[in-house]
């Protein structure tokens, strides 16, 4: 029988060498993972979608979360691949998704910002953007709540409150975002 690893009780809570919940791994996007890789590596399992792939992978808590241009998120089981739900957004997602205090957090390419539960796909929130998102959120602590930032090609990035998806504040910038912000020394 497979259970659950529990989830991190805050988000500061250190990362396992099983997982990678997020783009590039942590809120600095140091991209370093902990632990060995060790040759030679073989392909356990693959999973098609009906449409190319263009989102990183994130794992977290013995899960695959991957978007997908069938306007899809897919959430597998690490161990086989085995489909544990799909989350339809209508538009493509090619933002790599976030697994932050059991929810997941995307962006699709009509702008919709989605939060779900992580264990079951159901939708929690979600906040519309001017134009696609296609770069993963980030997060951060301030005071007792977290917050996410996130991106859009509307020229804006977004701090939103993980808990309920109001707004706490928005920055214009030059040009649109199609990256991941990167959250490092306050």
């Amino acid at each position: 029988r497979h259970e659950e690893p529990p989830a991190p009780t805050a988000p500061e809570s250190p990362v396992v060498a099983t997982e990678w919940p997020e783009s590039r791994g942590n809120p600095a996007l140091t991209g370093v993972a902990p632990g060995q890789v060790t040759p030679p590596l073989k392909l356990l399992w693959r999973h098609m979608t009906d449409g190319p792939v263009l989102s990183s992978a994130v794992i977290a808590h013995g899960r695959v979360f991957v978007g997908s241009d069938d306007g899809k998120l897919h959430a597998l089981n690490l161990a086989d691949g085995s489909v544990v739900w799909t989350f339809d957004a209508q538009e493509p997602i090619e933002a790599p998704p976030l697994v932050l205090d059991g929810r997941v957090f995307v962006g699709d390419t009509r702008g919709v910002f989605h939060a779900l539960k992580a264990d079951t796909g159901q939708p929690l929130w979600k906040f519309e953007t001017g134009d696609k998102i296609i770069g993963a959120a980030n997060w951060l602590v301030s005071g007792d709540r977290t917050n996410l930032v996130v991106g859009s090609h509307d020229f804006l990035l977004y701090s939103l409150n993980a808990a309920t998806g109001a707004t706490n504040w928005v920055y214009e910038t030059g040009n649109y975002i199609n990256g991941t912000p990167a959250i490092a020394d306050g």
